[in-house]
């Protein structure tokens, strides 16, 4: 039996990316369960609403929302971001992640495609992502490696999936974002993961 499972919509992996990026980073396996209306129908317990869901298989114990599961894990497998102001910033980080996931998204479903996104509140975010990194010092959004380095790796695979060259020279634009991006790809537990992982996301929303 897998230590986890992932409940979520098959043939993508999208905001569950960063939690499979976690656990693929602390060793542990997981399976996936694309089911997710027969899930959420039939689960008992502490409500869950909308996929992502994790479930600890050891316990039955399961969360939702993905920044909540990424706090979860990350604490519970040494990824949390370390002590006192480091594990706010990590959720701090995971929060303006989530915002970046949310403004991405609609508007490269809006009419405009996301043009305004990309002109107005791309640059913007990235800079704040920029800043958090020259601020902690350490390679990492916190002291060490966290769950926010993998939430940050998942929306900019997130944008350059949606958005193409576009996003790409604009992250390219924040030097130590771009050197993270870029370390975090090579990382061994994510060379491993990608070699097998679904798409991030689905054609409809692809980059022309």
């Amino acid at each position: 039996m897998a230590d986890y499972t992932m409940i979520y919509w098959p043939g993508f992996t999208g905001r569950a990316e960063p939690i499979l990026m976690v656990l693929a980073e602390a060793g542990k396996t997981f399976d996936l369960e694309p089911d997710v209306k027969g899930f959420i129908a039939g689960h008992k317990g502490f409500p869950v609403f909308a996929c992502p869901v994790v479930r600890r298989n050891a316990d039955q114990v399961c969360v939702s929302q993905t920044t909540a599961i990424l706090q979860w894990l990350g604490e519970e497998l040494g990824l949390g971001g370390g002590d006192g102001i480091n594990r706010t910033r990590a959720m701090q980080t995971a929060l303006n992640v989530a915002d970046i996931w949310s403004e991405a998204y609609n508007g490269r479903k809006g009419e405009d495609a996301g043009a305004a996104f990309l002109s107005a509140r791309l640059p913007k975010w990235l800079a704040v992502l920029e800043a958090s990194l020259a601020s902690a010092g350490s390679g990492f959004f916190t002291a060490q490696l966290s769950y926010a380095d993998f939430a940050a790796y998942n929306v900019l695979r997130v944008l350059e999936f949606m958005f193409g060259e576009q996003a790409s020279s604009a992250i390219k634009a924040n030097d130590k974002l771009s050197a993270h991006y870029a370390a975090m790809a090579q990382r061994p537990a994510m060379v491993s993961y990608l070699s097998s992982a679904l798409p991030v996301l689905y054609d409809g929303v692809k980059s022309a």
